[in-house]
């Protein structure tokens, strides 16, 4: 910006030299005045920045985490079971398929009409499988014989049902009965609780009161205490079978299948960590 200002030719030296002085401070002003502003800048964006944290703590005040420890405890709980699942079917063949099929059901329906004289309900049958496959014959050709092409020979039936027993004291009973009336393939039997979930709140019980032993065990050890629970998970759920020698027979008749239903056992497992205090 040029300044509104002249020096007259004719003014006094004095005069001159005073008036051009003025001039010079007056264009120079601004230049002083922003770097004033320039210099102070900082000087409050860093006050700025000191009353934003004076209320915050620094990370020397931060409280520490408490020492803890992890342990894991592990509650079982034993019972006899109370269900057998048995797994059987029929397996018939002929030469047709509508005659395989035909005795296939008639030894079914058989079945069916003795496991309801013994209380077993419909609920609890159901049909796992069924199949209606060809049966064939390969032909072996001689050395100078061209390979024929597999001819049926006949029709297989296969109808494979699940059975619930309720009372452990039929199953004997209940397998022999089924074979008498042409069961003739078993596909296997298992056992069950049928309150499997209250034996595994108590094994949840035992696992927690484990955990809380060998957490004592160690901090006394240690000439400390256990604290509060800082986390806590829970395992896997396992159920081997233990058998026991105790079998059913018994309560069964003479005639009947043996059958030993042991012994469930239902674990729990949680991993638990607490603080330690001294």
């Amino acid at each position: 910006m040029k300044a509104a200002f002249s020096i007259r030719a004719h003014a006094p030296r004095a005069a001159r030299a005073s008036i051009a002085c003025m001039v010079a401070i007056l264009l120079t002003l601004p230049i002083l005045i922003g770097q004033a502003s320039a210099e102070e800048r900082p000087v409050a964006e860093e006050q700025k920045h000191h009353m934003k944290n004076a209320g915050q703590p620094h990370h020397a005040d931060r409280p520490r985490r408490p020492a803890t420890l992890t342990v894991t405890g592990i509650g079982t709980i034993n019972a006899e079971p109370d269900i057998a699942l048995i797994s059987t079917a029929v397996v018939t063949e002929a030469k047709t398929p509508s005659e395989a099929l035909t005795e296939n059901s008639g030894k079914m329906n058989a079945i069916f009409a003795t496991l309801e004289k013994a209380g077993i309900e419909r609920k609890n049958i159901q049909t796992s499988n069924f199949s209606l496959q060809p049966r064939y014959s390969y032909y072996q050709p001689k050395p100078d014989e061209e390979q024929r092409p597999p001819a049926i020979v006949g029709y297989t039936v296969s109808n494979a049902v699940s059975i619930k027993v309720l009372d452990l004291r039929k199953t004997g009973d209940i397998l022999t009965a089924v074979v008498a009336d042409g069961s003739n393939e078993l596909g296997g039997i298992s056992f069950d609780i049928a309150d499997r979930n209250a034996l595994l709140d108590q094994a949840r019980k035992e696992a927690v009161l484990d955990a809380r032993r060998k957490a004592d065990i160690y901090l006394s050890a240690a000439n400390a205490r256990v604290g509060r629970i800082i986390d806590f998970a829970e395992g896997s759920v396992a159920r081997p079978m233990r058998f026991k020698q105790a079998a059913l027979r018994a309560e069964a008749s003479a005639d009947a299948v043996p059958i030993a239903g042991g012994e469930e056992e239902v674990s729990v497992n949680v991993t638990i960590t607490y603080a330690i205090e001294q």
